[in-house]
C-alpha cells in the first residue's frame, strides 16, 4: 500500500473519497494556491474539517506558491485565520521561505513539494536539513532516479503518482496579457484552455489565477503499472493532483494504491476514461537530457 495525498475543496468531494479508502487530504485557498483547479475559502473550511476529524483523518494546508515580500504580513494573516480553525496535520509548502518562516512560528510537521528543486539524494538532503519533514522530488527525474531516491529516504518523501504535471508557471497573467495585446476581451481566471503549436500535435492545458499562468502536459501521467516497484522500493507516501479530473477516476486511483481494487480493475477504469484523457508515463523512461540531445539533433 502507498498512502495517498489528495488536495480538496469541498465537503462532499471529500466524503466521496473516504468512501474510496482516502485518509489523508490537503486544503488551500485563493490567496494559498497557484494553479489549482478549484480552492476553498478560509469562510468555508469549517465543514470540510469537520468532516475529516469525524474520520479521524488527516487534513494538511498546502502553500504551493512563491509568497512576494510585499504579501508576508497578508500571508501571515491568511495562515493565523486558518489555524484558528484548525490545526493542520502538517503543511505543505513550495518556497523556502514559507518553510523556514513555518518551522519558527508553529511546531507543525512542513512538507517540501517542489516541482523541479529536487534532483538528487544530496538535494534532498539539504532541505531536509533546514527543516522539511518530507520532500517531495522534480517530476521531471526518470523512473530509475526516483527509485533511488525512495531506497534513499523511504519515509520522507513522497511521489506524484497520478495526475496533470506542471510544465510551466509563470507568475505573470500570461493569457490575460495576450488577450490585451489582440484586443480580446473574455473570462479567463480560473478557467481551463487548450494550447496547441502548429509543429505538434498535442493540446496542452493552460490556467490562469490570481497569481499567475499555469501550463500542463497533454496527458495525464500515471504510474499505475509502477506500483509494485514503488512498494518494493520502500515508498510510504504518494501525491495525486486532481486538477481537470473528473473525481469518480480519482477515487478509484486512490482505492487501487490503498489495496481495494487490483491493477485490471484499475486499467479497466482507466479504459473507461480513455475518450476524456490520454494517459501516459510521462519522462519516467526518457531521461531530459537525453531529449534535449534529440531536439539539438
Amino acid at each position: 500500500m502507498i498512502e495517498v495525498i489528495v488536495p480538496v475543496f469541498h465537503q462532499h468531494q471529500v466524503e466521496y473519497f473516504i468512501s474510496k479508502s482516502g485518509r489523508n487530504f490537503c486544503v488551500s485557498t485563493p490567496f494559498l494556491a497557484s494553479g489549482l483547479e478549484h480552492t476553498t475559502q478560509v469562510t468555508d473550511l469549517k465543514p470540510i474539517v469537520d468532516c475529516v476529524k469525524k474520520e479521524n483523518a488527516q487534513l494538511g494546508l498546502l502553500i504551493n506558491r512563491l509568497i512576494l515580500e510585499s504579501e508576508f504580513m497578508h500571508f501571515e494573516k491568511e495562515v493565523a485565520n486558518i489555524l484558528a480553525i484548525f490545526t493542520p496535520d502538517y503543511f505543505i509548502v513550495s518556497d523556502v521561505g514559507v518553510m523556514f518562516y513555518l518551522n519558527e512560528t508553529y511546531k507543525i510537521p512542513v512538507y517540501f513539494h517542489s516541482d523541479t528543486t529536487i534532483a538528487n539524494a544530496k538535494d534532498g538532503a539539504v532541505i531536509l536539513e533546514h527543516g522539511a519533514s518530507m520532500i517531495m522530488p522534480a517530476r521531471e527525474l526518470t523512473l530509475k532516479k526516483k527509485l533511488a531516491l525512495i531506497e534513499s529516504l523511504p519515509n520522507q518523501i513522497m511521489i506524484p503518482l497520478f495526475g496533470y504535471q506542471v510544465m510551466s508557471k509563470s507568475y505573470r497573467p500570461l493569457l490575460t496579457n495576450y488577450l490585451d495585446e489582440i484586443k480580446v476581451s473574455a473570462p479567463i481566471k480560473n478557467k481551463l484552455f487548450y494550447f496547441k503549436e502548429s509543429k505538434r500535435e498535442e493540446y496542452y492545458l493552460g490556467f490562469e489565477d490570481a497569481h499567475g499562468f499555469s501550463m500542463y502536459t497533454h496527458a495525464i501521467m500515471d504510474l499505475i503499472t509502477e506500483k509494485p516497484q514503488l512498494e518494493a522500493a520502500g515508498l510510504k507516501y504518494g501525491w495525486l493532483d486532481p486538477s481537470f479530473i473528473e473525481d469518480e477516476l480519482i477515487g478509484a486511483v486512490i482505492m487501487y494504491f490503498h489495496d481495494r481494487i487490483n491493477i485490471a480493475q484499475m486499467l479497466e477504469v482507466i479504459h473507461q476514461y480513455d475518450k476524456q484523457h490520454i494517459f501516459n508515463k510521462g519522462l519516467h523512461y526518457r531521461d531530459t537530457s537525453l531529449t534535449k540531445e534529440q531536439v539539438n539533433e
